[in-house]
């Protein structure tokens, strides 16, 4: 499992659904399905800072995913 810590900060949005576009395009992944992920995950963070952090920069947003590798 892969765990990533992510500061609650908005302006890395981009740079992680971004890099999570490169994963699922170099795994060859449909582009509507890409697309769907991309503003899923996007979306989902946001809220998490938002709502769930409160914007607070002390706080952090754990990001797990089962592999490395996309099946």
């Amino acid at each position: 499992m892969v765990k990533n810590v992510i500061p609650t900060n908005s302006r890395l949005l981009k740079k992680i659904s971004k890099n999570m576009v490169k994963l699922l395009k170099k795994a060859k992944i449909d582009e509507e399905i890409i697309f769907d992920i991309h503003v899923s995950l996007e979306e989902a963070l946001r809220n998490a800072m938002m709502h769930g952090n409160k914007l607070d920069i002390r706080k952090k947003l754990w990001l797990k995913r089962n592999s490395n590798r996309m099946l």
